[in-house]
């Protein structure tokens, strides 16, 4: 009976431990899908992958400089 609760101690354990990265692991997988698609596009139809781009590209920028700076800088102490 005991080694039946640790074994479902850690099963508790470890599906706390995929609800918490799932977020991260839905993330990564959607930049991949970005990237195979405007690897597609710019492949297939560079004339609309192209502003596409620069679009994207301006927003992130913009965004960026629009964030406060960490206290300490964007660039870590040496």
């Amino acid at each position: 009976m005991e080694v039946f609760l640790l074994w479902m101690d850690e099963l508790d354990d470890a599906a706390v431990a995929l609800w918490t990265l799932l977020p991260r692991v839905f993330g990564f997988l959607a930049a991949l899908a970005a990237l195979a698609a405007t690897g597609f596009a710019c492949l297939r139809l560079p004339a609309l992958a192209a502003p596409s781009v620069l679009l994207l590209l301006a927003s992130s920028l913009l965004y960026r400089a629009r964030r406060p700076a960490p206290p300490g800088g964007f660039l870590p102490s040496a």
